[in-house]
């Protein structure tokens, strides 16, 4: 069986609930092993045609969106593989994809979104030079409506609603992690992203998430959502504040 033939089963399967999660991690060891293999490497894995790329490429993020979040969670580890070799030079449209995954209205298209940019930001986390000035456009040209997004989960209970807001966090973070993007660096986007971690420390925690176990409780999305907004908050500090506002190459904030 061909390789591109399994995101084609497993969209066929998951209309009707009878994919397995077998399938979907075969597709993603196939896809670790296969689609940049190491030159004599003596092993099983041999690589993935040229052809079938193009074809998982068009295909995987229409079922990502369309998953439920067990499978979700392991595409989205194929996504970040095939973006890490792929994007943007083999695979330039999928910034217009995650962008119009952005700008739906419907939640599962949305939280697609944000998984697809989170997975970009984690593509440029330590990225410099002329790479790093394609991130700043990609930032400017999605994290306001990132931050939009986010504001409007902020206010909601539903643990489907923190881990979206949980992911809008891991991407600020990795977006920032090596250097503060130029658009993130604009008073505007910094009150504005400051004003949004400020609120999720204080925002009282769902009834739902307020479980016995501590531990368990800890793993609640909502309860995430503030240590992230903790960690971010820690790193535009240790950015811009000691440096007087100077970045990692002296670059003024």
């Amino acid at each position: 069986m061909r390789l591109s033939s399994k995101p084609t089963l497993y969209l066929q399967y998951a209309q009707h609930r009878l994919i397995t999660s077998s399938a979907v991690v075969y597709l993603k060891n196939r896809i670790t092993k296969g689609w940049a293999p190491i030159e004599n490497d003596q092993t099983r894995y041999k690589p993935v045609p040229e052809g079938d790329k193009q074809v998982i490429r068009q295909r995987l993020v229409p079922i990502l969106a369309a998953s439920p979040p067990q499978i979700r969670a392991q595409l989205v580890a194929t996504l970040q593989k095939i973006l890490h070799y792929d994007f943007p030079d083999h695979w330039p449209e999928f910034l217009n994809i995650t962008v119009n995954l952005l700008n739906q209205q419907d939640a599962g298209s949305v939280f697609a979104g944000l998984q697809c940019l989170l997975a970009i930001c984690r593509v440029y986390r330590f990225k410099m030079g002329e790479t790093r000035e394609d991130f700043d456009k990609i930032v400017e040209m999605t994290f306001p409506q990132l931050l939009a997004i986010a504001n409007s989960l902020v206010n909601e209970t539903s643990l489907e609603a923190g881990e979206m807001l949980r992911t809008v966090l891991k991407a600020y973070k990795h977006a920032i992690y090596f250097e503060l993007p130029r658009h993130l660096r604009e008073q505007q986007q910094i009150v504005g992203w400051c004003t949004l971690f400020l609120n999720i420390v204080a925002k009282d925690p769902p009834a739902e998430s307020m479980v016995e176990d501590v531990d368990e409780r800890e793993q609640n999305h909502w309860f995430k959502c503030k240590k992230w907004s903790y960690v971010n908050l820690n790193r535009l500090y240790v950015r811009c504040v000691p440096s007087l506002g100077r970045g990692r190459n002296g670059t003024n904030y």
